[in-house]
């Protein structure tokens, strides 16, 4: 009984020590502190301020990840993407290559690399491939009482493991990651997409902006004044090419009748 009574008195004399705080790291756990912490006026916080503050914090971790992921490593051939996008969802806070839904409708694409070329390039379909800096190539038939658009943009439908072009066409026109990383789509009336390529792993990151394949975004390589474009997670001969990021555009023009 003494022995209780000498540790429920000891007890009784430690201080009282809160628990451990947790110190916020990444753009979602300060935006909720800010948004949690009573202001001046000791009523509420400041939402405009954390608002703009969670931006800034935002557009500094992809500015940052677009740095990483545009510089080439010790290889001299490719930036480390798997390292890039690690350190781009901490500086989040949250991982923002998650799956998400895709577009209900069409959508147009346009490349992403700041201080480069390509930026804000629109991604165009010609020559069963795609590219930057070319113009979108369409084609419709000599029918008789077969009217087509006129559209002469290059737009996608998709995007939840498989993506294909906007058309009318009878079938449609796959997209599909060749053996050596180029990106190609099907002719009309037909499903071939040559040996060994792949028609699913297509996905929509950051939060429904961009399209990936397998996870990784898109490389731009150079040839006779335009850009081909490749998946870079297939690409091996990337030394002269130029990653981007596929970012997912509004439309309103109509689907066109097939592309060539």
């Amino acid at each position: 009984m003494k022995t209780a009574a000498v540790l429920s008195t000891f007890a009784l004399a430690l201080p009282a020590f809160a628990a451990p705080v947790t110190t916020a790291t990444g753009c979602v756990a300060k935006t909720n502190i800010c948004r949690t912490t009573i202001g001046a006026d000791g009523l509420h916080a400041n939402q405009a301020q954390c608002s703009a503050e969670d931006a800034a914090c935002k557009s500094a971790c992809e500015e940052s990840y677009n740095t990483c992921r545009t510089t080439r490593g010790p290889d001299g051939l490719s930036a480390n993407m798997a390292q890039c996008a690690s350190e781009y969802a901490t500086c989040l806070g949250e991982n923002p290559f998650d799956k998400r839904a895709a577009p209900a409708g069409a959508f147009g694409g346009v490349a992403i690399h700041s201080g480069s070329e390509i930026q804000y390039a629109s991604i165009n379909a010609a020559e069963r491939k795609f590219w930057l800096l070319k113009d979108t190539d369409t084609y419709c038939p000599d029918v008789e009482g077969l009217t087509c658009s006129n559209t002469t943009s290059t737009q996608f439908v998709g995007g939840d493991n498989t993506l294909s072009l906007d058309t009318v066409v009878p079938g449609g026109q796959q997209i599909f990651v060749a053996v050596d990383g180029s990106l190609g789509f099907t002719a009309p009336h037909s499903a071939y997409t040559g040996p060994d390529a792949m028609s699913t792993g297509f996905s929509i990151a950051q939060e429904g902006q961009h399209i990936q394949f397998q996870g990784q975004d898109f490389l731009a390589c150079p040839i006779d004044g335009h850009y081909e474009i490749y998946a870079a997670a297939i690409a091996k001969n990337a030394a002269a090419c130029t990653g981007f990021a596929f970012r997912v555009a509004d439309t309103s023009a109509p689907a066109a009748w097939e592309y060539s």
